[in-house]
């Protein structure tokens, strides 16, 4: 399965669901806009890796069109957005089964990006 699928349908709602919870506003805001992000970034991937369309303009700088995410972007999701969602999870309470899928977005998130990012420095 596309990993592209699973952010679209899975952890973009619920980083939008988790930002609903948050109580601070800077926080919520981010949670929320992060989930959009994630949805229509995902999105517009998947359809230009599955079916061949072309990348959208708004997208040309932040897509490779070999690997997807620019190693500048995935240098992000592992110095900032990965650590906003650790402080989130750390100190916002949600029901269970919301805290469980966000700390497996959170942990397979900075993995799969951080492997990357040095997978891809090397070559």
């Amino acid at each position: 399965m596309d990993a592209r699928i699973v952010d679209i349908f899975l952890l973009g709602p619920v980083q939008i669901l988790v930002g609903l919870h948050v109580k601070n506003p800077l926080l919520k805001l981010f949670m929320i806009i992060t989930g959009i992000a994630n949805i229509v970034y995902n999105g517009h991937n998947f359809l230009y890796f599955q079916y061949k369309r072309d990348i959208s303009p708004m997208f040309h700088k932040i897509v490779d069109p070999i690997h997807g995410k620019t190693q500048l972007h995935r240098l992000y999701n592992v110095l900032i957005m990965y650590p906003v969602f650790l402080y989130v999870y750390l100190t916002t309470p949600l029901p269970v089964w919301l805290r469980f899928i966000f700390f497996f977005d959170i942990t397979i998130g900075f993995i799969f990006n951080l492997a990357n990012f040095i997978k891809l420095s090397k070559c």
